[in-house]
């Protein structure tokens, strides 16, 4: 059972993470507006509600993980995380380097590199001069 002063801690801290912009955070595709485009600046953007729960715009090339699109045309991004940073302008964009990087790290783990790979071991079913092509000499 939790005492009152354990909640209301609880409580403030969730407060407490809602306050204020964040500089970085991380975006989940499928939960961003459709792409829209800005006619003025000529730039993409996407729609997202944002961890303090303001809903920001989001610039970026979107068109390039875009993964379906919607029946009025727009597309729309996949179910993934999207690095998002806000630049010296105090506009989110989509942080390319981080996304690269962590592209290029879930490759490396799902490739397996770096694992050492044990070698391949012989079958124990073979007498172990036969396994490695030798005979076996027979002793009267």
């Amino acid at each position: 059972m939790m005492n009152n002063g354990t909640m209301a801690d609880m409580i403030k801290e969730a407060m407490q993470k809602k306050q204020g912009p964040k500089d970085t955070f991380n975006m989940r595709g499928g939960k961003a507006s459709p792409v829209m485009y800005e006619e003025e600046t000529s730039r993409e953007f996407v729609m997202y509600e944002s961890p303090n729960g303001e809903e920001v715009k989001i610039y970026g090339s979107w068109n390039e993980f875009a993964v379906d699109r919607n029946p009025e045309g727009n597309d729309l991004l996949g179910d993934e995380n999207f690095p998002v940073m806000r630049n010296k302008d105090g506009e989110y964009i989509l942080d390319m380097q981080s996304y690269e990087s962590q592209k290029s790290e879930s490759e490396i783990i799902e490739k397996g590199e770096g694992e050492e790979q044990a070698p391949e071991q012989p079958s124990n079913n073979m007498p172990p001069k036969m396994m490695y092509g030798g005979s076996v000499k027979r002793f009267r």
